[in-house]
């Protein structure tokens, strides 16, 4: 009787999604959100395979039947909502067809039933909104790849990571949290490099053998995450000129010794921090392009007729290249201090030389908390209607070190926070060194205000006399005003690292 039920309910369900889409294309709803609230619907149908039926020849058999029927309506055009002319043509007989292996899988190892259930999850809310949120959102939305979106890969990251941790909530799926991580990581990058819809195969089967690996193959998440997810983040590093190519190779041997020391956690840690990274400096080189057009009339008013024979110098920090990529000196400001904790890591534990347990750890995650602190810090900092430097007594403009803000503080605590919280998820460390290490990084971060403020260069443009950290701006060299010479905010981002690391180096010591 309950296999009855089973095809009934299923046959049912089907129906349903159907008309929806029937349903969204009668009432005017676009082609495009009409097939993705479809992809998104399907993938409810596992769940009423998993409470009838289970593994084996049932699921599958209502699974091929399921891609019988999308494949017939892909030829004949039964339903126009569900029809697509364009790249992504066949992507949802394409999940019909992952699904359909999934469950052959399954049926031979019904061991793999929930792997099969979490890869539906992710490709189904992951991937399906992150095409609503590409198509929906215009504005402050840069494609990344092709024809995929910035926001729509953060989306389908996000919501893959949401559904697993629900998913995992309410079934006996067995991984952890730092894991779940990992494979919606893994499904956003696959999301984001397959096109013409071939993500509709490689997510929901790349999430599948993921999530077996880590189940079922003992020791495979010790790197795994690492192997999967480098090439993928060098290959976006290079497609969009993020860094230079000696930054970029530079950053890779980072990434060797970090993954080498500490395994999966560590490395993404590290490449949370890149992430974040990378997108708040989105977030405040979109504030002044704004700002940017207003002070370019500016700039020809004042630098036109005599000084035309000046060649203009671009407005951009001395370690960049002319497209914008970062430099080798700010990624070694950065990441520089954790890959010596992590070639100091390997070196003891090659030697043989014991370290007292959670100390590296604890360094480690100091060094990454307080630099992760200061970027966001400097973001948001721009965002906010004046800066005030409590060191000099004054106000300052935006974006100047040593200025302190009510957004920029908030979001230095609140970074200080967030990436010890995730350590202390991933198993990392243990809470009271996560704590220390959140305290450590937001003194760091006020270090780092100090410093930038009595010690950072400061320089003085000679055409709109605003305070800069630039040697150039609007278009000409700027005039030294005060600070060492040598100490730019690369120099002053690794004093403040290394001030966090011995911080924590002490907190160790006398109360942990």
């Amino acid at each position: 009787m309950k296999i009855a039920l089973g095809y009934l309910f299923s046959a049912l369900y089907v129906g349903l999604c159907l008309l929806a889409a029937l349903g969204l294309g009668r009432l005017g709803v676009r082609r495009e959100y009409s097939r993705k609230a479809v992809h998104i619907l399907v993938g409810l149908e596992w769940w009423i395979l998993a409470y009838f039926f289970g593994p084996g020849g049932h699921t599958f058999a209502v699974c091929l039947i399921f891609t019988a029927l999308l494949f017939l309506d892909d030829r004949r055009r039964l339903i126009r909502a569900m029809s697509s002319d364009g790249e992504n043509a066949h992507g949802t007989v394409l999940y019909g067809v992952s699904m359909t292996v999934m469950a052959a899988v399954s049926w031979i190892a019904p061991a793999t039933f929930l792997p099969f259930g979490a890869a539906v999850v992710c490709t189904s809310l992951g991937d399906g909104l992150a095409g609503v949120v590409g198509m929906s959102v215009r504005r402050a939305n840069p494609k990344i790849f092709r024809q995929k979106t910035l926001l729509g890969t953060l989306a389908c990251l996000a919501v893959s990571f949401l559904s697993l941790l629900v998913f995992r909530a309410v079934s006996p799926f067995g991984l952890g949290i730092y894991e779940c991580l990992a494979v919606a990581a893994f499904a956003a990058l696959l999301e984001l490099f397959t096109t013409h819809g071939f993500d509709n195969i490689s997510l929901p089967l790349g999430v599948f053998a993921l999530s077996t690996a880590f189940l079922f193959l003992p020791g495979t998440p010790r790197y795994l995450c690492a192997i999967l997810l480098s090439p993928a983040v060098i290959g976006i590093v290079s497609e969009k000129k993020i860094l230079t190519p000696a930054a970029t190779a530079a950053a890779f041997l980072m990434d060797l010794c970090v993954t080498a020391a500490f395994a999966d956690p560590g490395f993404l840690l590290l490449l949370l921090f890149l992430a974040g990274g990378a997108l708040t400096d989105r977030l405040r080189t979109a504030f002044h392009s704004r700002r940017g057009k207003r002070r370019a009339a500016r700039i020809g008013e004042r630098i036109g007729g005599a000084s035309e024979h000046i060649a203009p110098l671009p407005d951009r920090d001395e370690d960049e290249s002319a497209s914008g990529a970062r430099g080798v000196r700010r990624v070694l400001a950065n990441g520089a201090l954790p890959t010596l904790l992590a070639v100091a890591s390997l070196i003891l534990t090659a030697a043989g030389v014991s370290v007292p347990d959670g100390l590296l750890p604890l360094l480690y995650l100091s060094a990454v908390a307080e630099a992760f602190a200061d970027t966001c810090a400097s973001a948001f900092g721009a965002l906010a209607g004046r800066a005030y430097d409590p060191f000099r007594r004054a106000f300052v403009p935006k974006g100047i070190s040593g200025g302190m803000s009510l957004p920029g503080t908030a979001a230095a605590l609140a970074a200080s926070l967030l990436l010890p919280a995730l350590a202390l998820a991933f198993g990392f460390v243990g809470w009271r060194q996560a704590l220390a290490a959140a305290v450590c990084a937001f003194l760091g971060t006020l270090l780092d205000s100090l410093l930038g403020s009595l010690l950072q260069v400061k320089y003085r443009c000679r055409v709109c006399h605003a305070l800069t950290e630039k040697r150039s701006h609007c278009g000409l060299p700027s005039e030294y005003e005060r600070g060492a010479k040598r100490i730019d905010n690369s120099a002053v981002n690794l004093l403040s690292e290394c001030a966090s690391l011995l911080l924590a180096l002490a907190a160790f010591l006398l109360i942990l």
